[in-house]
């Protein structure tokens, strides 16, 4: 107990003389009585801001939109003939070049069939031969032809067409149609195409795609086996809004950003342009070529574009950012003396990345284009980036 008594003794005894030191220290108002310290006001400190200086450039108008990619050449490889696949070279994804063997279809049975022909055709060749090597037939063959040309006109109407096709073959003709050696003749030339067929072989330089067939399998002609798609050069189709068509002119350039490749920027040329407008979309498809060496870029992939319509010379331009708009009109601020003075401007042209100022602004002016969104006028700033 009295260890708590003299604790308390002890902290009263300590306040008593804090008191007595600070009411002698501490200044007296005017009445005599002691008032607060008052202390210095702060001043905010200064806005880092970057600032660029105002200069005049050529503007350029672009359209932006977007595409897909789509391969230049393409087709679908069509069996020409029915067989089972002996052998298949190729699977999804492979490169083929030009000439290269894909497939081949079984060719006993056509090759037969071009023997046969053959030999029918021999047989025809030597009974031409024959009656050719006959002067008596070949001059029998002079007179006839005399003979119906001189009945051509006297001919019945209904005999007048096979006459008049007999006077226009010479007897050589004549006997070749009815030894049979002409049909015979296309009969082989058919029997050489079925037999080419069966080797499919690729008629340009492409990647395969949608393979439908397999080694055994059986074809019928006029099948879809697989589709052959080229990468180099490929082709960009984009919808332009009808009321920019006249913006856009054959061979001009255009910046290609794919959004497979959204850092990367390629340069395209319009080859074309569709003289049809969707009525549904109010837009027209041009079509824009770019080379794909790497063929990094693949059909079906899509990608952003700027295309440029319009240039227009020397201008004052400033980045869209530096614009503000505040209580419906457009402002910026720049840089005087270590202060923030905003300008009321007027703008013109404008694209992606630039605005162009018509009043309000000069060039050689030190702009503020960042760090500016939450400045007052006369406010402190100081410039960490030019």
């Amino acid at each position: 107990m009295k260890r708590i008594l003299y604790i308390a003794l002890t902290l009263f005894g300590l306040g008593a003389l804090a008191y007595a030191i600070v009411g002698e220290s501490a200044p007296s108002s005017t009445d005599g009585s002691p008032s607060l310290t008052t202390l210095p006001e702060l001043e905010p400190p200064a806005t880092p801001v970057a600032t660029q200086t105002v200069q005049k450039r050529d503007f350029v108008q672009q359209i932006a939109a977007s595409g897909v990619f789509k391969a230049w050449v393409e087709t679908d490889l069509v069996a020409q003939v029915s067989g089972p696949v002996s052998s298949l070279h190729v699977e999804e994804g492979h490169f083929v070049s030009q000439g290269d063997t894909i497939l081949q279809i079984d060719a006993e049975s056509y090759h037969l069939a071009y023997l046969q022909a053959k030999d029918q055709m021999t047989r025809s060749l030597r009974e031409y031969a024959a009656i050719a090597l006959s002067s008596s037939q070949m001059k029998r063959g002079q007179l006839l032809r005399n003979d119906v040309e001189a009945t051509v006109d006297t001919a019945d109407i209904n005999d007048r067409d096979a006459l008049a096709l007999f006077a226009d073959h010479s007897p050589k003709q004549w006997i070749a149609s009815t030894t049979g050696l002409t049909r015979n003749r296309l009969e082989v030339r058919r029997a050489e195409l079925d037999l080419e067929h069966t080797v499919i072989k690729a008629p340009f330089d492409a990647y395969i795609t949608q393979v439908e067939v397999s080694p055994g399998g059986m074809v019928v002609q006029g099948r879809t086996l697989m589709r052959l798609v080229a990468l180099d050069p490929l082709r960009l189709d984009v919808p332009i809004l009808e009321s920019e068509l006249r913006l856009v002119q054959l061979g001009a350039q255009v910046a290609i950003r794919p959004h497979a490749f959204p850092d990367e920027q390629f340069t395209g040329i319009i080859k074309a342009i569709s003289p049809v407008v969707d009525a549904e979309s109010g837009t027209c498809s041009i079509h824009i070529a770019i080379d794909n060496p790497d063929h990094r870029i693949k059909p079906g992939m899509f990608a952003q574009v700027e295309v440029e319509t319009s240039v227009f010379q020397q201008r004052l331009l400033i980045p869209r950012d530096a614009l503000l708009i505040r209580d419906d009109r457009a402002l910026v601020f720049v840089h005087e003396a270590g202060q923030a003075k905003w300008r009321y401007v007027r703008t013109g042209l404008e694209n992606d990345d630039f605005i162009e100022i018509e009043e309000g602004l000069s060039a050689g002016e030190e702009l503020i284009v960042s760090g500016h969104f939450n400045l007052a006028h006369d406010a402190k700033v100081v410039v960490v980036q030019r």
